[in-house]
């Protein structure tokens, strides 16, 4: 599998539904690539889909970067294709994955990730495309055939593979400056501005969209989502990382991303949540150890470790806790 997911039928604002069901489960092409878009919060809603676009759009104006919005449209769009050819060779078209949109958030994530990292040419339209339909299939594929939850790991490897590529491949590094440090942190401003870099939109505009859009779908994913820009946030300032990537939200996103997907995927455990965020903010630290651009892989390390305890304890160190604490509430109230 690729990741747990939520299970609404349609878009819904604040529970009630917006859009009709799609007939027998298989929902058109243009929703089945909004509802991509909407799983880069965890959500399957195609209305928090056109307001994480509007979040993205509201980065490209304070930051100048216009063409986010258009390689955030392609990549769902694209990689949705992918995964629509890729399942239909495999049989499983009108599996809930797909139909849910699940098969293409990776894809929009390649096209935000090259827009964020290289200059703009025609090279960058150019792979974008290209990587959008292959990383659809592939996380269609990967969802087949591996036993465990990918997240988003077809599209970090092929991001790592084409940053060290960079100009034999046509494209551009963009040279970052060094992180400013010595500023004063607030920690909400923080927080927010992490919700908004999961969309690689690191601004408060973005971020209040962002919280906007999870909050008509699930309120208690946007106050999750938020509960992990705090953490993230909190984390990084501990270990005196530069004030200037904390308040962007740099090093809070994986935190935010980690947080809301374990809640999601592991029974809505807020202790689950909190301490994926902590994980992932510190696993984020050790990949930037390693040169790599950390993108989410704190919050797969993170989430791969919480699902491989929970996995590991009641076979092969104990009973299941949660199950002790079940019987004991029962046997002391009859």
């Amino acid at each position: 599998m690729t990741q747990a997911v939520t299970e609404a039928p349609t878009a819904v604002v604040f529970g009630r539904p917006v859009l009709p069901p799609a007939e027998e489960g298989r929902a058109p092409y243009w929703r089945l690539s909004l509802r991509a878009i909407s799983q880069l919060a965890f959500q399957t809603n195609e209305v928090t889909a056109v307001i994480f676009i509007i979040a993205v759009a509201s980065y490209g104006w304070v930051a100048d970067q216009w063409q986010q919005v258009a390689l955030l449209v392609i990549g769902a769009f694209v990689g949705t294709a992918g995964a629509l050819v890729t399942t239909s060779a495999l049989g499983t078209k009108s599996g809930l994955p797909m139909q849910i949109g699940l098969y293409g958030f990776n894809s929009c994530l390649i096209g935000l990730a090259l827009g964020n990292f290289f200059a703009v040419n025609a090279a960058l339209w150019i792979w974008t495309i290209v990587l959008a339909g292959l990383i659809g299939a592939l996380t269609a594929a990967g969802d087949k055939f591996i036993p465990f939850p990918i997240l988003a790991t077809p599209f970090i490897i092929p991001f790592w593979i084409m940053y060290a590529l960079d100009e034999r491949v046509g494209l551009d590094k963009i040279e970052l400056p060094p992180w400013e440090t010595g500023g004063e942190i607030f920690y909400l401003q923080s927080a927010v501005a992490s919700v908004g870099s999961s969309l690689f939109a690191g601004v408060l505009i973005a971020g209040i969209f962002y919280l906007v859009g999870a909050t008509l779908s699930n309120w208690r994913h946007a106050l999750v989502a938020l509960l992990g820009g705090l953490i993230g946030s909190a984390v990084a300032a501990l270990f005196e990382a530069p004030s200037q990537a904390i308040l962007t939200g740099f090093t809070g996103f994986n935190a935010v991303l980690a947080a809301l997907g374990i809640y999601v995927m592991c029974g809505e455990d807020l202790r689950l949540a909190v301490s994926g965020a902590v994980l992932s903010t510190l696993l984020m630290a050790v990949v930037i150890e390693t040169g790599l651009q950390p993108l989410a892989s704190g919050f797969v390390l993170a989430t791969w470790l919480i699902m491989f305890l929970g996995w590991f304890q009641p076979r092969y160190w104990g009973p299941d806790p949660k199950a002790d604490l079940e019987n004991e509430a029962y046997r002391e109230n009859g």
